[in-house]
């Protein structure tokens, strides 16, 4: 069964996926692949004729461009430095607009210690409320004082 002429192109030209030229490559004929011999050497004359005819001729394209461009003052031209650093600050101000934004739209979260603290006087030191659970399962409430100056650790 001969393959249609427009899927042997395709195929010549790697246009296929992998898996249905595989699968086309398979069920060619002899007249297919003489088909695709044909169009290999076509191919290969048409490119050694194109770079022979190349290689006779020296072909200046920008003169012939340059003289129909017309004719204006240059564009001013920013240097890239520049457009670097306007951009940089720019992002840098938009985040930190964000983060502004995002710092005070925020809702404040108290996490759950599980204790009811009346009354807590914490003077050059910091303080921790923490819930620790034992063994039996029972949970202890402690508060956890840090002596910045002295190395003492005490909890109530």
């Amino acid at each position: 069964m001969a393959v249609a002429d427009n899927k042997l192109i395709r195929l010549f030209d790697n246009e296929l996926p992998v898996d249905e030229a595989d699968a086309l490559r398979l069920e060619l004929s002899e007249e297919d692949n003489a088909k695709l011999a044909a169009l290999a050497e076509l191919s290969s004359s048409v490119r050694d004729a194109i770079e022979s005819e190349a290689a006779m001729h020296e072909v200046d394209l920008w003169s012939t461009l340059q003289r129909q461009l017309p004719q204006q003052a240059p564009a001013k031209v920013v240097p890239l430095r520049r457009k670097v650093l306007v951009r940089t600050t720019a992002a840098i101000s938009a985040f930190a607009v964000a983060a502004s934004l995002f710092f005070a739209l925020r809702t404040g979260t108290v996490r759950d210690s599980g204790c009811d603290v009346e009354e807590l006087e914490v003077v050059g030191s910091g303080a921790t409320v923490m819930k620790v659970a034992d063994d039996r399962g029972n949970d202890t409430t402690l508060i956890w004082f840090d002596h910045q100056e002295e190395d003492e650790w005490e909890s109530l």
